[in-house]
């Protein structure tokens, strides 16, 4: 750190009195400095690739980031031969009888319920642990469809692979609300180290400042070996 001799002798060199360079004790004071400087550019810059590393950590937890994502890549597969076999092989134009009228209505409303965008954002995380409890709130048509409609029990076991696939995955995530909390516990702790590394910054560059004005000084004075 600057001590209160580091600030004397910066005073005394901008008062234009004469410097004895071959005083010990001044060439003492020149050491110093000169090691106090390198010690606080090597702080500063090992603090700057702190920042960096807190900041990235800070980016994490930001908006719960770090809690465990849904993964949808199987259900996405599963919503995939869905929407194929509800929007494009059973469609209007191919109904026949009111059974299936009954059962694409309720398809429709089945998707309308379960089916999620794929995103990370943790409105969907909380989606997913909600979305399995509805499975079931839907009554399936009182008529059995005839064993030739196939796309129909295609459907059905489509969606019995949903209701799989979501469950695991709100089973993996495991508790959303502990984790949101744990998360702004560490964002908060991340936050505070910032703000003491930028105060630690601060004060080491204005040090630097000093030590750089007492060098600057000397090398004015014709002292280009300092």
């Amino acid at each position: 750190m600057s001590s209160l001799a580091h600030h004397a002798f910066l005073a005394h060199l901008d008062s234009g009195n004469p410097v004895d360079y071959a005083d010990p004790v001044i060439q003492d004071q020149i050491f110093s400095v000169k090691m106090a400087k390198k010690a606080h550019v090597d702080k500063i810059r090992s603090l700057r690739l702190e920042v960096g590393k807190k900041k990235s950590l800070a980016y994490k937890q930001a908006n719960f980031r770090t809690i465990s994502p849904v993964n949808y890549y199987i259900i996405d597969k599963v919503v995939e031969d869905i929407s194929t076999q509800l929007f494009d092989n059973f469609i209007w134009e191919c109904i026949d009888t009111p059974v299936q009228v009954a059962w694409k209505e309720y398809f429709h409303s089945l998707y309308e319920l379960l089916v999620v965008d794929r995103s990370d954002h943790i409105g969907n995380i909380i989606m997913i642990k909600e979305i399995i409890k509805y499975h079931d709130v839907l009554e399936e048509p009182s008529r059995e469809p005839d064993q030739n409609d196939t796309v129909i029990f295609t459907l059905k076991r489509l969606f019995s692979d949903l209701k799989r696939e979501q469950k695991a995955s709100a089973q993996a995530v495991g508790d959303v609300t502990f984790q949101m909390n744990q998360s702004l516990r560490l964002s908060v702790e991340i936050r505070h180290d910032l703000h003491n590394i930028y105060h630690q910054l601060r004060r080491l560059g204005q040090e630097v400042t000093v030590f750089t004005q007492i060098l600057e000084k000397i090398r004015a004075d014709g002292r280009s070996d300092q």
